[in-house]
């Protein structure tokens, strides 16, 4: 039997949480009210407000902090995988180095799991998912070779779904667009089953007991709005600022707001 006399075992439950309270929970002390620092398992945020007086200075210096804080632990920092966001208009101009190596600078930049650019749109992650989601689609309509209905939806539950709502009340889009680009997947799905291709999309919808995507994503996002109005996810609801525009249609919206007379 061999035993292990440094590491985490990869893959188990405890690991990521040991790894943050062994090896690099101390590394939040780098930062200060200027700059923070969120650690998700091995995975570290950094930012700070660009208006800050000599911010791309002070963020290098940030920077140099942990390249020194990973050399003195010996614990390497994937510089491959690091990329730098600039939030807002303006050219990101600024070439920004760690341990000697220049971070890509991006538009678009993968946050656990959520693709978000500059402008803090999510155009980009929508037409990720709807891609793989499609071809997740195709997929078990090529190799299932049973046909059955209620086997063909539960690998689409499975399987396909859970791509298109992964973190849906973060990123549940507002534009019409958007809104048909990832019901579309569901839509062509039911279509190719046995029996369903003559029918309209609710009635699809309500034969196979189905509900519709924007449906299950309006679902999540009261779901996550009562878990934070009862103090059961670990936000301040009195930090969130919700802005409309009363009375005013927007033609790519799925909800027009009017009002109150």
């Amino acid at each position: 039997m061999q035993y292990l006399s440094s590491g985490v075992i990869q893959g188990s439950c405890l690991g990521p949480l040991l790894l943050l309270l062994l090896y690099i929970n101390d590394v939040v002390k780098l930062f200060d009210e200027h700059c923070v620092g969120k650690l998700y398992a091995d995975d570290l945020k950094m930012y700070m407000y660009a208006n800050l007086p000599d911010c791309t200075t002070k963020f290098q210096g940030y920077l140099d902090k942990l390249a020194t804080w990973s050399d003195t632990w010996q614990l390497t920092i994937s510089c491959k995988k690091c990329s730098v966001l600039q939030v807002g208009e303006g050219k990101n101009n600024q070439v920004y180095r760690l341990t000697s190596q220049h971070i890509t600078a991006t538009n678009v930049v993968k946050d656990l799991g959520v693709y978000v650019d500059k402008h803090l749109k999510f155009a980009d992650h929508i037409q990720h998912i709807v891609t793989n989601a499609s071809k997740r689609d195709s997929l078990i309509h090529k190799c299932f070779i049973s046909k059955d209905s209620p086997t063909m939806i539960r690998a689409f539950t499975v399987y396909v779904r859970p791509l298109l709502e992964y973190a849906s009340y973060v990123w549940s889009p507002h534009l019409l667009k958007d809104i048909r680009h990832i019901e579309s997947v569901q839509k062509r799905f039911t279509k190719r089953l046995v029996g369903m291709a003559d029918l309209d999309y609710s009635r699809r919808l309500a034969t196979l007991g189905l509900e519709s995507l924007e449906l299950r994503r309006l679902h999540h996002d009261l779901l996550c709005t009562y878990k934070i109005l009862s103090n059961r996810m670990d936000i301040n609801y009195d930090t969130i600022n919700v802005h409309s525009q009363l009375g005013n249609k927007d033609p790519e919206s799925s909800v027009e707001i009017m009002p109150k007379t």
